[in-house]
């Protein structure tokens, strides 16, 4: 029983800190996203839009595995986009 709970508690750590690292990669991506868009903002132009709109997307693709990770050792792996459906966020 005990070496059952400690390999649990392993799993568990370990998809947290998975799940950290998606969340700090999300940030990343969003921080970088918002200096892009004030450079969009003062005259960026076109081109400045679309790296803005890429790193929005890069850090929502992150999210499906952030949440994917939370599940590890809970539950069977789901398909990322089965997942966003059963939750909100």
């Amino acid at each position: 029983m005990y070496a059952q709970n400690r390999i649990e508690i392993q799993e568990a750590i370990e998809a947290a800190d998975d799940a950290i690292l998606h969340l700090e990669s999300a940030r990343e991506y969003l921080g970088s996203a918002g200096r892009w868009g004030l450079l969009d903002l003062f005259g960026g132009g076109f081109i400045s839009g679309i790296v803005k709109q890429s790193k929005m997307g890069d850090a929502e693709r992150e999210i499906p595995d952030m949440l994917q990770s939370c599940f590890v050792g809970n539950m069977i792996k789901m398909p990322s986009h089965i997942l966003l459906k059963t939750m909100t966020y």
